[in-house]
């Protein structure tokens, strides 16, 4: 998840010499095109410079209309890659649906953002999975607070653990740090917020590591 928001900050910086002449056009054979659904979804897959803004043009209608079923389609098809792509292919996607779904920014804000990450949050078992926590934060991002907070709300606080490594070991420990559970992920995103936990108490429960 710290990642993912390092990579967000990248994307609010300038691309330096050469840059694109509008945000979101990608370039082929040389020239800068306007790009479209299926060149988006290659830039993600091949990490373009650039690909994310793409993906963000699209779902934004900065270049063209598009029916709505056609940007949900499409948004479909970036979860499919945030799920199955690999680390940098499912940042790219994830970073696109966040910033589709801004209020600030050229076009129009893609609203359903929010229901693409919800659905992927909720394929996975494991709700601890690295995946389903940057797709919680992109529900966080995309005016999903709500559903973070009830689902902290509804989740078992963990019990103390007990910090263990190189001077005790983990194995005799009953409860070793950190906790891993949807309490910690979930609190993660509320610790600087009045409904979440104390930063000091998510601390205690769910950063300490094994020294």
């Amino acid at each position: 998840m710290k990642i993912l928001m390092l990579l967000l900050l990248a994307c609010l910086l300038p691309v330096g010499a050469g840059a694109q002449p509008k945000p979101g056009m990608l370039k082929e054979n040389g020239a800068w095109k306007n790009p479209t659904p299926e060149t988006a979804l290659h830039a993600i897959m091949t990490l373009e410079n650039g690909a994310s803004q793409a993906a963000v043009a699209i779902l934004r209608q900065a270049f063209d209309m598009r029916p709505a079923g056609e940007l949900d389609a499409f948004a479909a098809e970036l979860a499919r890659i945030m799920v199955n792509g690999d680390n940098a292919e499912s940042a790219e996607a994830s970073i696109a649906l966040i910033f589709a779904a801004k209020e600030y920014g050229g076009g129009t804000p893609y609203a359903r953002a929010v229901d693409v990450f919800i659905r992927v949050y909720e394929l996975f078992e494991d709700r601890t999975h690295k995946i389903a926590g940057d797709a919680l934060y992109g529900v966080f991002k995309t005016g999903g607070e709500d559903y973070v907070r009830n689902l902290f709300n509804s989740s078992e606080q963990p019990p103390p653990c007990t910090e263990c490594g190189s001077f005790v070991d983990c194995s005799e420990v009953e409860n070793p740090c950190p906790n891993v559970c949807t309490w910690c992920v979930a609190g993660e995103l509320l610790v600087n917020t009045p409904d979440g936990p104390g930063k000091g108490l998510w601390w205690d429960l769910c950063a300490l590591r094994r020294y």
